[in-house]
């Protein structure tokens, strides 16, 4: 699951963005039948100057009707058309071992907040810092990270698992780096390559051309690979990650076989472990208290 931007609720940045954009490319007024008489390529530049000169941020934004809600109140309330069943994996350190350029200050980390939040009060930020104490990290942009890493896709999870009643499978990549994306390499692992029919030669991507395609270029483990791959397509032909290949993995017991939550942890070496997002910090987010 990777949810991407978190929609940002309130109107009063969005109204001031359209009639910036609007001014720029000669609708004042900001109405709908001037706008919709401007060039596409007009729009598109006024809108990068305003991103660019004012540090909007482009995201989903709920509307009421493209967006009836945020995804936490409506999974929470029950608003969505889904059962299950359903894996729930994330990496240990999404974005929190990279510090976010340009914050080195409270008060830097405090506007950016701001900027992702258009309509968040003064009294959520301060809990957010309580939530992530400044003693904890190396510096103000690796606790914006963290901050991120919750918002941006670790609290959908547990939000989620507790939606469909804590019947979900849920695991934790920690395999180095452990960053956004690392288990991709993984789970789409293979020894295959792509013969050109003509003369049968094998062809090969080098380090700038596989960037271009998103090819993998990085090492991995092979014996992890596939044992994660077992995983995989045993949920994707019956529905359970433990039902094909039982002999060869450890049993990935669902969140709710254990009083306290339950995650498999993917390493070198797999293990079981207490669900590390059933914290303070994904229930917070959960209430979608910016909105």
């Amino acid at each position: 699951m990777s949810p991407g931007y978190l929609p940002s609720a309130g109107h009063r940045q969005a109204e001031q963005f359209w009639q910036n954009v609007s001014s720029a490319v000669g609708c004042e007024s900001g109405h709908l039948d001037c706008m919709r008489q401007v060039p596409f390529d007009t729009l598109v530049n006024a809108t990068t100057a305003i991103v660019s000169a004012h540090s909007y941020t482009l995201q989903p934004r709920v509307d009421g009707y493209f967006l009836p809600n945020t995804y936490e109140a409506s999974v929470y309330q029950g608003h969505f058309n889904f059962s299950g069943p359903c894996v729930l994996t994330h990496e240990q350190h999404e974005f929190n071992s990279v510090a976010y350029d340009g914050i080195e200050t409270e008060e830097d980390l405090f506007a950016t907040i701001r900027v992702v939040f258009p309509a968040i009060t003064e009294n959520v930020i301060q809990d957010l810092l309580e939530l992530y104490p400044a003693g904890d990290y190396g510096s103000e942009g690796l606790r914006f990270n963290d901050i991120r890493q919750s918002y941006e896709v670790t609290a959908k999870h547990f939000a989620l698992t507790s939606a469909l009643g804590n019947a979900t499978w849920n695991g934790e990549v920690a395999i180095s780096p452990a960053m956004h994306g690392t288990d991709q390499s993984y789970y789409f692992y293979s020894t295959y390559s792509l013969m050109d029919s003509s003369n049968e030669t094998t062809t090969s991507f080098n380090a700038a051309e596989a960037a271009l395609v998103g090819a993998i270029t990085s090492p991995v483990n092979a014996t992890v690979a596939r044992m994660m791959q077992k995983y995989l397509l045993s949920f994707v032909i019956t529905g359970n990650p433990n039902s094909l290949w039982a002999d060869d993995k450890i049993y990935w017991p669902q969140y709710n076989e254990s009083t306290v939550g339950t995650q498999i942890v993917l390493n070198e070496t797999f293990t079981v472990a207490e669900y590390a997002l059933a914290n303070s910090r994904s229930l917070h987010w959960n209430k979608a208290l910016w909105y």
